[in-house]
């Protein structure tokens, strides 16, 4: 496993992302650590409400994969320009980022355009800025 993965699985873990020791990510926790509801995340992941209720999303899914390249590329960008940050602070500035209106997204946020299922849009827009 790479270093950016390994980043974004620790970061998953810290914010009780994942359900027991599985790699299916708990929406619930998920919806309440970006702030957006169960629903939309739906959306975004292309599942069922029913899979909602079950609370899981499994990470062979191909849009979950890509919300998590995006917080892979963010965490690698935030913890280069400032090493040592503590996870607290990390999940604030990842928040603050995906929720602040962007120029490239017509001014929608990134978390916005994210839960429209457009998160490769965000990816592309991130590989340029830490490129």
């Amino acid at each position: 496993m790479n270093n950016r993965a390994l980043q974004s699985v620790e970061f998953f873990e810290e914010n009780k992302l994942y359900i027991d020791d599985s790699s299916e990510l708990d929406l619930t926790a998920l919806a309440k650590l970006l702030g957006v509801n169960q629903k939309e995340l739906a959306v975004a992941f292309n599942i069922t409400e029913s899979q909602i209720t079950r609370k899981a999303a499994t990470s062979d899914n191909k849009f979950v994969q890509q919300w998590m390249a995006v917080f892979n590329i963010l965490i690698e960008h935030i913890q280069s320009t400032e090493p040592g940050i503590t996870s607290e602070k990390l999940s604030l500035k990842m928040s603050r980022w995906l929720k602040m209106p962007n120029s490239h997204f017509s001014q929608e946020s990134p978390i916005s355009v994210m839960l429209k299922g457009k998160a490769r849009r965000v990816i592309n827009l991130l590989e340029q800025i830490t490129g």
